[in-house]
């Protein structure tokens, strides 16, 4: 239990460095935060595709997972785009990039906390598929920190909240991995829905809110981000080979 916990929350902390990594910066050039939500918003969409929804299938899900998973994904989204939509500013105002980076954060914790349960089963049912989905978690990890940090900087809140949000985000990890190792390593029902939700929401995010808010801010710095974060998801996808 407490090496699954532990090699979570490393994996958690690759969050954390992404954050930090931002927080050196006091002011930040719109260009430089459209090529972190490009580079975030390529790696999150691979990750979703092709790690998320994949883990998923192995456990064989139901329709009523898929139902459930998606669905409350989706509802949450939505209820969360209504609250914003009288926030109709300009893409370069504070509100909209304060807006934008608490969609980042709530969609990175939507997605550690699934991540990690399935850190803590792995690590139950073989030692190695553990440390394996450690290391992979952890190479995208860093990028969805930096992504996270850089609309909260632009939006002018300060470092030290900014630290702890990345904090919090990272904790969401090893909480997964001990939930997952206490309570869900016998039945995988939750573990199936909560990484269907997670994939859900982060394509959602990354569909609806960053994609479209980073080529508005700057379509150039945008590709070299996507090109970055490409080349990153073909390090993940080695590392799972």
């Amino acid at each position: 239990m407490m090496e699954a916990v532990w090699f979570s929350a490393l994996t958690g902390g690759a969050t954390l460095l992404g954050t930090i990594s931002v927080l050196r910066f006091q002011r930040i050039p719109s260009s430089w935060v459209a090529a972190s939500l490009g580079l975030a918003a390529t790696v999150m969409l691979f990750v979703s595709l092709f790690e998320l929804l994949p883990a998923a299938l192995m456990l064989r899900p139901r329709w009523v997972h898929v139902g459930v998973g998606m669905g409350s994904a989706v509802a949450l989204m939505t209820l969360m785009e209504q609250m914003n939509r009288f926030n109709s500013k300009p893409t370069d105002s504070p509100v909209d990039y304060r807006r934008l980076g608490w969609m980042l954060v709530g969609a990175v914790i939507a997605h550690n906390l699934p991540e990690g349960a399935a850190i803590g089963i792995g690590f139950r049912v073989e030692p190695e598929l553990g440390l394996t989905l450690t290391l992979a978690m952890a190479v995208h990890n860093l990028p969805e920190g930096v992504g996270m940090a850089a609309p909260l900087l632009k939006a002018g809140i300060g470092a030290g909240r900014i630290f702890l949000i990345g904090f919090g985000a990272a904790a969401s990890l090893p909480i997964g991995t001990w939930l997952g190792r206490q309570f869900l390593a016998e039945s995988t029902d939750l573990v199936v829905i909560g990484l269907i939700f997670a994939a859900t929401t982060m394509i959602w995010v990354v569909t609806q809110e960053v994609l479209h808010r980073a080529l508005e801010m700057s379509s150039r710095a945008t590709r070299w981000g996507i090109a970055w974060g490409i080349l990153l998801s073909f390090a993940i996808h080695a590392l799972h080979g």
